[in-house]
């Protein structure tokens, strides 16, 4: 997994999840607003993300979709 140090962290809740792709959308308790999630941005420890986990990450912006943001860094809690 490759780390990107963006250094403002977020809570947000997992709203969209497609297991077989290994992406989705978490919601930001901050302002609500739907952030794209990949797996390969998720702590090792876990193969996949369930609706309504709760997750802590970082915002940085896609590559595949330059102005768009993604989730890096991405902890469960």
């Amino acid at each position: 997994m490759r780390r990107v140090s963006c250094s403002v962290k977020y809570r947000g809740t997992v709203v969209h999840w497609n297991a077989e792709r290994g992406f989705g959308f978490v919601q930001r308790d901050t302002d609500q607003r739907e952030i794209f999630v990949h797996i390969s941005e998720v702590d090792e420890a876990y193969e996949s993300l369930v609706l309504g986990q709760r997750i802590e990450f970082e915002i940085a912006e896609s590559e595949r979709k330059p102005g768009h943001p993604k989730c890096v860094n991405v902890d469960v809690v």
